[in-house]
């Protein structure tokens, strides 16, 4: 999903280079680009894809890279 909009996919039309992660950037590129991605104002988080989508795409997108299982991901950091 968009690192600009976690409603929408990822897409290489899409104008905002920001939004995506392109198979040819650097790690410091990737790392800047999920850095300044969108959340919400809540401080908590929650898996709910309808209500918090921006949220649900960070943790997809950890989940992925850590090759962790979300629920493992969500009783790591609830509090």
């Amino acid at each position: 999903m968009s690192l600009k909009d976690g409603g929408n996919k990822m897409s290489k039309y899409d104008p905002s280079d920001s939004s995506r992660i392109n198979l040819n950037d650097s790690g410091e590129q990737i790392y800047q680009k999920i850095k300044k991605a969108k959340s919400d104002h809540l401080t908590n988080i929650s898996y709910d894809r309808a209500a918090r989508p921006k949220v649900n795409n960070l943790v997809d997108i950890y989940a992925s890279l850590a090759g962790k299982h979300i629920d493992h991901i969500f009783l790591e950091y609830q509090y």
